[in-house]
């Protein structure tokens, strides 16, 4: 299977959970969340968080559509007009020991799993982002890049574990095995309940990559 083909930390060892669970509206969180390379840290004002898409016009929160079928289970979805408990999230500055990347991870609190892009899916649901792994692994799929939209120049990348709320913000996924990295997009011209799939789908910042974090 593509997936388990991918690396896994947890294949080298357990993984070790430091802090005290602290309460939110899905799953308990972990302040820090360590692998035997790999240590992800979410800063108190960077967890239960929402996003808000496309804030000058449609202005949806994303929801981990934990009710869904088949592909869609778990998928985040661009759909709600206010946040409830399916609509927030952590988010992880991660860094690797051995390699020196550093990145940032989603992790859904209506679950408790990191979010997901599903290179594996193809057509309409190709890297669609799911809330679908475990904390116990996490692997390049679970890999972004947090981006500052900018009008002109190149975009500013996020690449120390600073506080997001109330930035306008863009999530690329991680180039690995081949599938190149893609803006998070939430697809408003879908058709029926795919209106707002948040997929990897995008090379540039439009309004339908760019969310704020609330």
């Amino acid at each position: 299977m593509a997936r388990r083909a991918r690396w896994l930390a947890s294949t080298f060892g357990a993984v070790l959970i430091v802090a005290a669970l602290v309460a939110t509206p899905g799953a308990a969180y972990a302040a820090t969340i360590s692998y035997p390379d790999i240590t992800c840290t979410a800063l108190s004002a960077n967890v239960n968080r929402a996003m808000r898409f496309d804030p000058t016009n449609q202005n949806l929160y994303s929801i981990t559509e934990t009710g869904g079928s088949g592909n869609g289970i778990n998928r985040l979805r661009a759909r709600s007009t206010t946040p409830g408990s399916l609509n927030y999230y952590d988010f992880y500055f991660c860094t690797q020991s051995t390699t020196g990347d550093r990145w940032w991870s989603v992790r859904s609190t209506a679950n408790g799993n990191w979010v997901a892009a599903e290179h594996g899916f193809s057509g309409a649901d190709a890297n669609l982002l799911r809330a679908r792994t475990p904390t116990t692994t996490i692997g390049t799929w679970e890999r972004y890049q947090l981006s500052v939209p900018a009008p002109t120049g190149p975009y500013s990348v996020i690449v120390s574990n600073v506080p997001l709320g109330g930035r306008s913000l863009a999530l690329l996924t991680w180039s690995t095995g081949g599938y190149p990295a893609r803006y998070a997009s939430a697809r408003f011209d879908m058709p029926n309940n795919g209106s707002g799939n948040i997929r990897g789908y995008q090379t540039y910042i439009g309004p339908w990559e760019t969310f704020v974090v609330v």
